[in-house]
């Protein structure tokens, strides 16, 4: 299970998630189990962040779905951090929890990854 979940990096998501902090972890392979990532969302926000971003690595691009079709074209400044931050392979998924301090939003992105790995 460990070896599915890269490390844990503080990032700045701007305008991408709606908190002050965001959290992103990667989860490998586990792409085919997002669908619209509100169950990730919802699942952060009931362990107390604010929110939590779904980004599919897909076909050599970053895809968040109903967001961007293209992360790195549309929020190039957060697509930088992801790709220096992580070795990622195609069906990798990097989830950014969002809070109002980086405890929540680390809590909010382990949550959602928890829906991915059932």
């Amino acid at each position: 299970l460990t070896r599915r979940i890269g490390g844990v990096v503080r990032i700045d998501a701007g305008q991408l998630t709606v908190g002050k902090i965001d959290v992103a972890i990667v989860v490998k392979d586990t792409g085919h189990k997002v669908r619209s990532g509100v169950q990730q969302r919802d699942t952060a926000i009931k362990v107390g962040a604010k929110g939590a971003t779904t980004i599919v690595y897909c076909g050599g691009k970053l895809v968040a779905p109903y967001v961007s079709e293209d992360v790195e074209r549309d929020y190039p400044e957060v697509a930088a951090q992801i790709f220096s931050s992580f070795s990622l392979n195609e069906n990798d998924v990097v989830v950014i929890g969002t809070a109002g301090d980086e405890e929540k939003a680390e809590e909010g992105a382990y949550a959602a990854i928890r829906t991915l790995l059932r």
